[in-house]
């Protein structure tokens, strides 16, 4: 699915993990910043199907969703597999100390989910 990129001379590192079967607000990756900089992308994918309604992924930092729009969390229709929606967090500048967390906010029962954040130098 189209979506923003990361910008390879600039990446720092990735936020990444799978989980075979999701729950709502599951830890699918944390970390603690060690430097500043910012998130520039959130990709996830789905290996299988789930049922009614949608699977949303969300960045947080500090526990607080990087997203001030909601919708463009990455989402996939529980009826799909593959790739989620894709788009830039709003909020993508973080610094030493605070702690990064991909998140499972809604399930839809997908299986094999993969999230990834690519992290760039500020």
């Amino acid at each position: 699915m189209p979506g923003p990129g990361a910008a390879p001379d600039r990446v720092q590192g990735f936020l990444g993990g799978m989980a075979p079967t999701i729950t709502v607000n599951q830890i699918l990756a944390a970390m603690v910043a060690v430097s500043t900089g910012r998130v520039r992308v959130v990709r996830c994918v789905a290996t299988s199907v789930g049922a009614a309604g949608s699977t949303v992924i969300d960045m947080r930092r500090n526990g607080v969703s990087m997203y001030r729009t909601a919708a463009q969390r990455p989402t996939l229709v529980g009826t799909a597999s593959g790739q989620f929606s894709a788009f830039a967090p709003d909020e993508q500048a973080f610094q030493p100390g605070d702690v990064l967390s991909l998140i499972v906010a809604t399930s839809a029962g997908h299986g094999g989910v993969i999230a990834t954040a690519a992290l760039e130098e500020p």
